[in-house]
């Protein structure tokens, strides 16, 4: 953590070239997987289907697959089971008696003299980036709700004496503040979230800003998109967070958040992550993770998009640079633990935590599904095998390699839990991503597709059989001609035996005669 107060024919190489190339991109996923820029989710009866490629996007000549997620909601006695957090960490996972900790208001006594203090930042769109600066401090939100380690946890944020959100990192951005006075709180927090104190006073710091300007975000409006001089991505995952909301980890290549130099001076480095739930804007992302709040029941899509310092969306090779996760909340929205000190309402979600989750995945469907796969502009079709997830309860996928870029369909067939299942699931603009040509991220040099190296091999081959055709013709008409010629000599050899005969008599004849 940063201190921030301190010999072949030319055309033969070159196919073999290529052949090598997609031969080893084929052999390399995309992306991690649990990941999906684009889903389509489904309600069948009392089950939601999710359906989408295992990597998205999707790019012909990578290894990718069939992803198929499928919860129901969970028993009654298994939800009042986890009214409470059971586990460890971020994900939900924190250990019993360490919840009630949380709910205790007591402070806890810092083993650590923790150095801390904040500075805020108003911008012209009424939006204030807050920094917090400490010393002798470990962030660690993977460790949420887990037991108190000296010296590491999170932040809480206030605003005019109202609790905002956790903070996870050393930057944290305040959206829609109305013009006038704010005041601005932030307190240090154990894991189990305590309030952490020093010599019995609170680890806390207070700063006050003026914002003049109608609340706006910056994301929303028209920017030109900046190419990304290398390549650039982001792999998004929710947690579902046991005393309410989610967890967000992102995960990045090619990009950096924002950072403080030693001047003081704000930079964000090289951007940050605007974060939308269902289209709409919610906050930015300055690190890896971010604790979103409740979400409205229902399929929910949260996405995070990559910016550039000055608000502008990054692409590579022309496509935005963003990942998406898709969550299903269940209708019942009740605190799971009712935990006045978080003041949080609680999400249930359709991840497969051990805390308040109230769906749960499906298991034992590789036996009673199938799923057929059809590149639809050839009409190329086969059925496939879906393999269960032993991780990921719930989730199935088929492995294959799409060989061909277009639109795809994903046909299930078969039962859910005795339920007929017969649902396809086609690619394509809101559902999930059509296959894209490889050639748009390949670099330094385009490959040839599969399909030109397939034309390229048959068209080798039939000259290889014309050639051999040929050469038979021609080994046929030497092997004719040598008969030919056996036979002339033979037959020399006999004329000139009968010739010899021939002058033998007419000689003996002359003689007789004399």
């Amino acid at each position: 953590m940063t201190d921030i107060l301190s010999g072949l024919p030319e055309r033969g190489t070159l196919l073999i070239k290529n052949i090598a190339i997609i031969a080893a991109a084929a052999l390399m996923p995309l992306l991690a997987a649990g990941t999906a820029l684009a889903h389509e989710p489904r309600d069948i009866q009392d089950y939601n289907l999710v359906v989408g490629f295992l990597h998205e996007p999707a790019f012909e000549g990578l290894l990718n697959g069939v992803s198929l997620r499928v919860t129901k909601p969970a028993p009654a006695d298994a939800h009042a089971h986890d009214g409470h957090a059971h586990g460890t960490g971020a994900h939900g996972d924190s250990a019993h008696a360490d919840t009630h900790a949380a709910m205790s208001h007591e402070p806890l006594e810092s083993e650590i003299p923790v150095i801390f203090a904040i500075a805020a930042a108003v911008e012209d769109g009424g939006g204030v980036n807050v920094r917090i600066g400490t010393r002798r401090w470990n962030w660690a939100p993977q460790n949420v709700n887990a037991a108190h380690v000296p010296g590491e946890g999170h932040a809480h944020i206030y605003v005019n004496g109202e609790k905002l959100n956790r903070v996870y990192g050393p930057y944290y951005h305040i959206p829609g503040l109305s013009p006038g006075d704010h005041e601005i709180r932030v307190t240090l927090n154990a894991n189990s979230h305590n309030d952490l104190t020093f010599n019995g006073e609170p680890i806390e710091a207070t700063t006050t800003v003026t914002t003049t300007d109608a609340a706006h975000d910056h994301a929303s409006r028209a920017h030109d998109a900046v190419e990304a001089d290398a390549a650039m991505s982001i792999d998004v995952a929710a947690h579902p967070d046991p005393l309410g909301g989610y967890n967000l980890h992102a995960t990045l290549s090619g990009f950096v958040f924002p950072y403080w130099n030693a001047h003081g001076e704000f930079i964000l480095g090289d951007g940050y992550g605007q974060i939308s739930v269902d289209g709409e804007p919610v906050n930015r992302i300055y690190g890896e993770w971010f604790k979103l709040p409740a979400l409205q029941p229902g399929i929910r899509t949260i996405e995070v998009a990559l910016f550039t310092t000055d608000h502008s969306p990054y692409t590579w090779r022309g496509v935005p640079v963003k990942g998406s996760v898709v969550v299903h909340v269940a209708e019942d929205g009740s605190d799971h633990g009712g935990h006045a000190h978080e003041a949080e309402q609680a999400t249930n979600a359709s991840a497969q935590s051990h805390g308040a989750a109230a769906t749960i995945g499906v298991e034992g469907l590789e036996n009673t599904l199938i799923v057929e796969v059809t590149h639809a502009p050839s009409g190329v079709a086969r059925a496939m095998t879906l393999l269960a997830d032993a991780d990921d309860a719930g989730h199935y996928k088929a492995d294959f390699i799409p060989t061909a870029s277009g639109q795809y369909v994903f046909h299930f067939i078969g039962s859910i839990e005795g339920f007929a299942v017969d649902e396809r699931f086609e690619s394509g603009v809101g559902t999930f991503d059509d296959v894209q040509p490889a050639v748009a991220i390949q670099f330094p040099e385009s490959a040839a597709s599969a399909r030109e190296i397939e034309a390229a091999v048959r068209g080798a081959q039939d000259a290889a059989q014309q050639a051999q055709s040929a050469a038979l013709t021609a080994e046929a008409s030497a092997a004719r001609a040598r008969t030919l010629g056996i036979g002339g000599i033979a037959l020399g050899a006999v004329g000139i035996v009968f010739g010899a005969v021939a002058a033998a008599i007419a000689l003996r004849r002359r003689s007789s005669a004399n």
